[in-house]
């Protein structure tokens, strides 16, 4: 522990927050204990606790910061004025999220682990946290298409945003080693463009619900498609198996 100095709470949750940081991306999560986090700081034991109870508060708070900081950083549409300057820059910053090389962003993964463990405080931290950034992104969206109906497009937005953390915990599966990852930055980008750009179409109401958009194919309906790989899938295991011919 260090010689004691007066702070503020924000000056004394920030030097509690940075010396955990360096602790778990040091030792890992589950090889820090309190006791290591509270000697890597200027307190005592008793009035650490006045701040924080136990590690997993302390790393939620390091995972909203994180996760607000880059928001507010990334999703700037203030300069945005037509659907492609929109689309452009949050599939920038969908990008960026899953590229970004701090030794922070392994925070997301630690949580992540932590819920698969059985930890259910953090699905608590992981759920707020998702809400968070879609309001936040929806709020975005609004400063430029005020008519933007958040419900009628909340099921395309919540799947980008949820690819986007799913191929994000992958890549740090790769430990960012981008040879290994294999997969170009441009290609995503165009990926999530498009999504999005179905997304605000959805939302501006510019595309039917049941229409699935077009990848150079003509357009059809999604109850056809779902029919039409219904009847592929069918007379497949028609083939195969016996029992049902």
């Amino acid at each position: 522990m260090g010689h004691y100095v007066r702070r503020s709470r924000e000056e004394r949750l920030q030097e509690i927050q940075m010396a955990a940081l360096e602790l778990f991306l040091d030792k890992g999560y589950n090889s820090t204990t309190m006791e290591d986090i509270i000697h890597a700081t200027t307190l005592s034991k008793g009035g650490f606790y006045n701040y924080y109870k136990s590690k997993d508060e302390i790393l939620a708070d390091l995972v909203r910061k994180k996760n607000l900081n880059y928001i507010k950083q990334e999703v700037d549409t203030s300069n945005c004025h037509t659907m492609e300057d929109v689309c452009d820059v949050l599939a920038k910053a969908f990008v960026a999220r899953m590229t970004d090389p701090t030794p922070q962003s392994r925070l997301h993964l630690m949580i992540v682990a932590e819920w698969a463990g059985g930890n259910q405080y953090f699905e608590q931290v992981y759920n707020a946290v998702e809400r968070e950034s879609l309001n936040y992104l929806v709020r975005a969206i609004l400063q430029v298409f005020p008519a933007f109906d958040e419900q009628a497009a909340r099921g395309r937005l919540l799947l980008i945003y949820r690819i986007n953390n799913t191929l994000h915990l992958v890549k740090k599966l790769y430990r960012d080693n981008m040879e290994i990852w294999g997969i170009d930055h441009q290609l995503l980008y165009e990926t999530y463009y498009h999504m999005l750009q179905q997304m605000l179409l959805t939302g501006l109401h510019q595309l039917p619900k049941d229409e699935i958009p077009p990848l150079k194919l003509p357009h059809r309906s999604r109850k056809a498609c779902l029919s039409q790989h219904s009847i592929r899938k069918t007379s497949k295991i028609s083939q195969v198996d016996p029992d049902r011919q």
